[in-house]
């Protein structure tokens, strides 16, 4: 169905249940290769061997240090950059005030991507 897809490489949060599962899921249908991180290691490496060029890593996203030892996500992230860095927190920060002034009045009903062009490729 995405063709575009084949081959991409996609990381995925909270990937051991819910949404983050479905995902997974239908990413893998599409020939994606995942990354996929959770908290629930039992079902995460169960989703992992499932699903066809996944791996599985523990990752408790809001826990800084786990970040920090998963360096697979970093390089995931800038392989698929367009402009081949991570993104730093103050250009994230920047997009949100702007969307919070009255400079970005006009706008509505838009989706700002702040990626680094990952959806373009």
């Amino acid at each position: 169905m995405y063709d575009d897809l084949r081959g991409k490489g996609v990381l995925i949060t909270g990937a051991a249940s819910g949404i983050g599962k479905a995902c997974a899921r239908g990413f893998a249908a599409e020939g994606a290769r995942l990354m996929l991180l959770d908290c629930d290691d039992g079902k995460g490496e169960q989703l992992a061997e499932e699903l066809p060029d996944a791996l599985y890593r523990h990752c408790d996203v809001s826990r800084e240090e786990d970040l920090e030892t998963v360096p697979e996500v970093e390089q995931m992230v800038i392989q698929n950059s367009v402009i081949g860095r991570l993104g730093e927190p103050e250009e994230i920060a920047a997009a949100v005030l702007w969307l919070c002034s009255r400079q970005s009045s006009y706008v509505n009903g838009h989706s700002l991507l702040v990626d680094g062009g990952t959806v373009s490729r």
